[in-house]
């Protein structure tokens, strides 16, 4: 019904916001509702009050300290009829003065650096998140968290640690893969990382989140983990992964049977094992990507293995091919050479000779790779030492 519609509007109420022009803010007839509202005086009326102003609490720098008094009488040993104080008073009309007085949130963009203020307290902790606009600092959106019992008996250092953690992962989803200003009123970083090797609790802080915008593939020809003390190559491997933050390791060989366990911690694990169990087989180690695996119907005229997953990387859709040959006379899998599009990595031991990535010599699947890369527009990434690697 065109007479319901609205259009070339410079802002919209949508939900309870009023959102156009590249900004965001709670609409006013429902803060002045909230500024009317009469003092709380069950537990049941306080519930439905909080509920309420939780709905605009990204709006509001350090909401959950400001509501910690009116949070406490919701708690069980706190009767129905709640006991309310001039403290709790005095808490109520802040919280509707600051839902009044609410600043306007702008329109994160992506191409800008962000700039990420936190802060801790005995309670909870606080975040800013926010862009420059010429000399002007726009906020994006604020968050806040409050402690638990045991959190709030950690030492000053250890909470501004977790407060640069815990805004990190609530703000991911904005600054993953951008540059960022961080700016604290403590320097936990150098504790982070000097006491991490003698604490669980600061190891785990030190690995996540990850803020690199850079995807980093990790490649190797294992050549067997089936046996435990073969594992020290995969650990190894691991290791250096760890030092380059890379998302994905690639194995091949990996020659596992079917009824051997693979479990690698913090990595999903993508097999694809060679039936006969006679060498062959690959594997995919994934960190802090969601990915979906690519069907791929084998072909019994050839060797080659393939195994492949896909996922969003950015705003783009990137494809992952993990390939092995072994050193036969047969050609590439036919489909191999049906691998197109765009944002494709293909990587893996396929023993394809050719000078174009270093080898002196040159043999019949070289020749086939060169012309698959050439008909794909692919472009092969080698640092011109000798070997029979394709990435």
């Amino acid at each position: 019904n065109l007479k319901k519609c609205s259009f070339a509007r410079p802002h919209v109420k949508y939900l309870g916001h009023v959102i156009g022009s590249g900004r965001h803010q709670p609409d006013s007839d429902k803060t002045n509702t909230i500024e009317n509202l009469p003092q709380p005086k069950t537990k049941k009326e306080l519930l439905s009050v909080l509920g309420l102003c939780n709905y605009y609490r990204e709006y509001i720098p350090n909401y959950s300290e400001l509501v910690y008094p009116l949070k406490e009488l919701t708690k069980k040993k706190v009767p129905d009829n709640i006991p309310w104080t001039k403290e709790h008073d005095l808490t109520f009309d802040r919280l509707k003065r600051a839902l009044v007085e609410a600043p306007s949130l702008y329109t994160p963009r992506p191409d800008q650096p962000f700039i990420v203020h936190s802060d801790a307290s005995q309670i909870g902790v606080a975040a800013c998140l926010s862009q420059r606009a010429g000399e002007k600092c726009c906020p994006i959106a604020y968050a806040s968290q409050k402690l638990t019992r045991c959190q709030q008996s950690w030492s000053t250092i250890e909470r501004e640690a977790f407060a640069i953690v815990w805004c990190l992962k609530k703000f991911e989803v904005w600054v993953y893969g951008s540059e960022i200003e961080f700016y604290t009123d403590h320097n936990p970083l150098p504790f982070l990382t000097k006491g991490a090797p003698q604490s669980a609790r600061l190891l785990r802080w030190g690995r996540t989140p990850r803020v690199d915008k850079t995807l980093k593939i990790l490649q190797c020809n294992i050549n067997g983990i089936s046996f435990q003390a073969s594992r020290v190559k995969l650990y190894q491997l691991l290791d250096l992964a760890e030092r380059l933050s890379a998302q994905i390791v690639a194995l091949q060989e990996t020659k596992l049977r079917k009824t051997t366990l693979l479990k690698v911690r913090a990595y999903s694990v993508f097999r694809t094992d060679r039936g006969d169990a006679n060498g062959g087989g690959l594997a995919l180690l994934i960190r802090d990507i969601k990915y979906r695996a690519i069907d791929i119907q084998a072909d019994e005229d050839t060797d080659t293995e393939i195994q492949g997953i896909s996922f969003v990387w950015r705003d783009r859709l990137i494809k992952v091919f993990n390939v092995y040959h072994p050193p036969n006379n047969k050609q590439l899998q036919a489909n191999f050479n049906n691998i197109t599009g765009e944002n494709i990595i293909i990587l893996g031991y396929l023993n394809a000779k050719h000078p174009m990535w270093g080898c002196a010599t040159q043999n019949t699947r070289g020749n086939e790779l060169v012309n698959f890369v050439d008909d794909g527009g692919f472009i092969v990434l080698n640092d011109g030492i000798p070997h029979t690697l394709l990435i």
